[in-house]
């Protein structure tokens, strides 16, 4: 997605300016959206569970709405840095999860 932004023709999420247009009136294109956005959060989640990242969906919220807003922010600013930012965020969180795993397993009474 980022490599698109930054190009002229790169006019947003066609789902949001979609439903921003007639989503009121045409619940069915409101609905093609949220199905649009369920499958690509579904996404992340699944990518999460298999690697074994800890509170995969919880994680997956948030990194659904890093690339959503990552997707907005780059349409009024014409620009990759919303997309550079929620990448760093994501990482930022992954990192914070590896660490708290670590310790918690070094920690363990097992260890």
């Amino acid at each position: 997605m980022a490599q698109r932004t930054g190009k002229e023709s790169f006019h947003g999420c066609a789902f949001l300016k979609a439903t921003n247009e007639v989503g009121g009136t045409a619940p069915e294109v409101r609905a093609i959206a949220f199905e649009a956005k369920r499958v690509l959060r579904d996404r992340l989640i699944g990518m999460l569970e298999r690697a074994e990242v800890p509170r995969a969906e919880e994680i997956g919220d948030a990194m659904s709405l890093l690339l959503e807003g990552a997707q907005a922010l780059s349409l009024i600013e014409q620009s990759t840095r919303p997309f550079q930012a929620a990448r760093r965020e994501a990482e930022h969180l992954l990192a914070s999860l590896r660490d708290v795993g670590s310790k918690h397993r070094e920690s363990s009474p097992e260890n």
